[in-house]
C-alpha cells in the first residue's frame, strides 16, 4: 500500500504567518536596541552556578528566574521538589 503525504493546511493560522517577514523585523529591532540589557541579564544567570545533578544552587537560580519573570510582569509561583529544581 502506497502512503499519499498531503500538505496539511490550516487556513485559520494562515494570517498569523502571513506577516512573518514583519514580525522578524519588528524582533530584531526589540533584539537590537536591548542588546545591553539582554547581555546583562545573559551574565547574571551564567553567574549563578546551578548544578542539577549535584544539586547545587537550584533554589537560587529559581528565584532568580521568578524575579525576572515578575519584572516581565508574570505572575510566578515558586514551588520546591524534593531531590530536584524548583518547578517555577
Amino acid at each position: 500500500m502506497q502512503r499519499v503525504l498531503r500538505p496539511l493546511v490550516l487556513s485559520a493560522h494562515v494570517d498569523e504567518y502571513s506577516n512573518r517577514g514583519e514580525a522578524m523585523e519588528k524582533f530584531n529591532a526589540c533584539v537590537e536596541a536591548n542588546v545591553e540589557r539582554f547581555i546583562k541579564e545573559l551574565k547574571e544567570f551564567c553567574r549563578q552556578p546551578s548544578i542539577a545533578a549535584q544539586g547545587i544552587g537550584l533554589e537560587e537560580m529559581g528565584e532568580l528566574v521568578q524575579v525576572r519573570l515578575e519584572k516581565l510582569g508574570a505572575e510566578v509561583r515558586l514551588m520546591p521538589v524534593d531531590a530536584g529544581p524548583p518547578i517555577i
